[in-house]
């Protein structure tokens, strides 16, 4: 499906998935120390871990979305789809992927509580109604504890630019 909006084949979700299915093959309780050491030699521990507690949340997060009618911006899904496989290896201007699926987590979580939200390309990222009022919500992941102040800042900036509805 994520084909019709322009995302290309071996994506970093392609690899999550090969990831994940060679991990599924290869976790015996009694191997983990030579799956271990056969990861570092390969350079792909840190690419592995991150998938080895959990599975990508896309695949729960698209389809909750669907379920209840929410559209999801092709710009936003390809950007989810974009970045690098390994954590690690991201920097301020390639987390865009990462930005993008906890947008579109918080908007599953919204959607999942019944309360029809909006997803924007700009801001808000995230809108809803509820009792009577217009949320507009700026996902804003807090990278390290020493920059929650200027994230918390960031989002209060950035909401006090969108007029009220």
């Amino acid at each position: 499906m994520a084909a019709q909006y322009g995302v290309e084949r071996f994506t970093r979700f392609h690899l999550y998935r090969r990831n994940i299915d060679w991990l599924r093959a290869n976790d015996d309780e009694a191997d983990r120390p030579r799956i271990y050491a056969q990861l570092s030699r390969e350079g792909r521990l840190t690419e592995m871990l991150p998938r080895w507690p959990k599975p990508s949340s896309l695949s729960e997060v698209i389809p909750a979305l669907w379920q209840h009618d929410v559209e999801v911006p092709g710009e936003l899904l390809s950007r989810a789809f974009s970045g690098p496989v390994d954590m690690f290896q991201e920097d301020a201007s390639s987390n865009k992927a990462r930005n993008a699926m906890f947008e579109l987590s918080m908007a599953a979580m919204a959607a999942r509580a019944g309360l029809k939200p909006s997803l924007n390309n700009g801001n808000p990222d995230v809108s809803f109604n509820f009792e009577s009022r217009f949320i507009k919500m700026e996902c804003k992941r807090v990278l390290s504890e020493n920059k929650i102040y200027g994230r918390l800042r960031g989002g209060h900036q950035a909401a006090r630019k969108i007029r009220p509805e």
